[in-house]
């Protein structure tokens, strides 16, 4: 039977579209392996915006993104599509966890008895208009081997920020009564198509052959270069790190035929590129009811084009001021006040521009196993800088800056006697700390076991106002005179933490490096 579908999509050869229900008969597959059923819509085609959006129908069952002008395809160039008869969404049914195996290094462990769906049914389609943004939202379930199925919903849309005419959304939203806590987008690629981003990668250019995880932490000393990378982890397990270990990950790629995609949920996700001929891209989180996931596909002609488009979205960094920019050398420097005058005159006397001293240790210093540590405590230290304010004269006397050092870290050996603000202390009062299950501060180490620290609750109003204002503005900025500083860190956020505004800690972990 055939039926008119809710929207005004025309079929490029068929007039309008529609589909065909052939009584749940449409399979080409006698096992488990990926495949629709069900209501086999017919081919149909339409803009969303800037986009061409067609699904071709039987026999090659594909969902593909193309090029929209003037209500018309205007070229052949993909940005996306699905792979021919496979579906383009697929969930597990499992458990899923992420905990920390050493200092700043965690592991994810996927359900090995993990369910995953095996036939895909598209039941409804219908394209809505809604202040200037358009969308098309594909309905169906996502069925498994034997028995049982759960509803979807896949929608396609335009955003509403003029800037990002170039994205499309891709939507999904699943529920079910078991427990899904992973989500599949799966689309087409080739064997010549390479694969760049991710974040910063160390030690991989062309990510194609391989599986990428997506998971902020350590990026590890060693890398697999042996021995070095088996002592760091005899050390701590995890510090030797491996190839795609990083502090900056980032769900995101271009690739050598111009084409672009990313993530806008931050859970961890893995894109599995180890396949020639498909992409698969998981999501991982552990939710009960429903899960709503969101990812981007950007249209482009050049590395240059998409790269702008991505920043459009995610935020783009200013320009460098011209001092930074034109003014000399900006030195890393430390050891106290004798130490960096001498070697900042050295260098003058050498007729060496400057433009800036970084100080990493302006806040002073503490001793462990480790060596010689910069405390985690964001005041000047007047003993180890003592004259702060002659040497910053004489630098701006010269036309140079002083520029320091904060992470979102407030160490907790500072001790109570101390004349120095503490910090730590100060935030505990608050209730502006990271918390555990306990309701108490959160307490990490980093490099040694006895250094030991708190880590801001930037998701709460209340603690990313108090540290923007009371240590950023007033101690750094106003007290030191800083006309800069490296924002460390970020990586370490616990997958059990608790914090002040009830956000799930596996959606915050990869997002925490951003909001700090």
């Amino acid at each position: 039977s055939r039926r008119q579908p809710p929207f005004s999509f025309i079929s490029e050869t068929a007039g309008p579209s529609s589909y065909t229900e052939d009584s749940g008969t449409y399979d080409a597959h006698s096992d488990n392996s990926p495949h629709y059923w069900g209501k086999i819509y017919e081919a149909w085609g339409g803009c969303i915006g800037r986009f061409w959006v067609e699904w071709s129908g039987p026999p090659e069952l594909q969902l593909r993104i193309l090029r929209c002008k003037g209500g018309k395809r205007i070229d052949e160039k993909l940005f996306w599509a699905s792979v021919s008869q496979k579906p383009f969404l697929r969930v597990g049914l499992g458990k899923f966890s992420v905990h920390e195996i050493g200092m700043g290094s965690f592991r994810a462990k996927e359900d090995r008895l993990m369910r995953k769906s095996t036939h895909m049914s598209i039941d409804q389609i219908t394209r809505t208009t809604h202040n200037a943004t358009f969308s098309v939202t594909i309905a169906g379930t996502l069925g498994f081997h034997l028995d049982g199925s759960i509803p979807y919903k896949f929608t396609l849309s335009t955003p509403k920020h003029a800037p990002l005419q170039n994205h499309i959304n891709l939507d999904v939203e699943v529920k079910g009564k078991d427990q899904v806590s992973y989500i599949y987008f799966v689309y087409e690629t080739d064997e010549t198509e390479r694969f760049y981003g991710f974040g910063e990668q160390y030690s991989v250019w062309n990510m194609k052959g391989r599986k990428v995880p997506i998971l902020t932490e350590e990026q590890g000393v060693g890398r697999g270069l042996e021995p070095i990378t088996i002592l760091l982890d005899l050390q701590s397990q995890g510090s030797g790190g491996n190839w795609h270990t990083t502090y900056t990950a980032i769900p995101h790629y271009v690739t050598s035929k111009f084409r672009s995609f990313y993530l806008n949920t931050p859970l961890y996700a893995v894109f599995d590129l180890s396949d020639e001929k498909q992409v698969s891209v998981m999501l991982a989180g552990n939710f009960n009811g429903s899960l709503r996931v969101s990812a981007s596909v950007i249209a482009g002609d050049s590395y240059m084009e998409l790269i702008q488009e991505y920043t459009e979205r995610v935020g783009r960094m200013r320009s460098l001021p011209s001092w930074a920019v034109c003014g000399g050398a900006i030195l890393g420097l430390e050891g106290g006040t004798e130490a960096v005058t001498k070697n900042y005159r050295e260098m003058r006397s050498a007729g060496a521009p400057i433009a800036g001293l970084w100080i990493q240790d302006w806040s002073g210093t503490i001793k462990d196993a480790f060596g010689t540590r910069v405390l985690w405590n964001w005041q000047l230290d007047e003993t180890h800088y003592h004259g702060w304010k002659e040497l910053l004269r004489e630098m701006e006397h010269h036309g140079s800056r002083v520029l320091t050092y904060v992470n979102p870290y407030l160490t907790n050996l500072l001790p109570r006697n101390s004349t120095r603000r503490n910090l730590f202390r100060e935030a505990e009062d608050l209730g502006i700390l990271v918390k555990n299950k306990t309701g108490q501060p959160y307490i990490q180490s980093c490099g040694t076991r006895t250094f030991t620290f708190g880590t801001v609750d930037l998701t709460s109003l209340e603690g990313a106002k108090w540290y923007a204002e009371e240590v950023i503005g007033k101690l750094m900025i106003r007290q030191s005179n800083t006309s800069g500083w490296m924002a460390d860190f970020g990586e370490y956020l616990p997958f059990d933490a608790i914090f002040g505004a009830g956000v799930d800690p596996l959606l915050e972990h990869n997002r925490f490096p951003e909001t700090w």
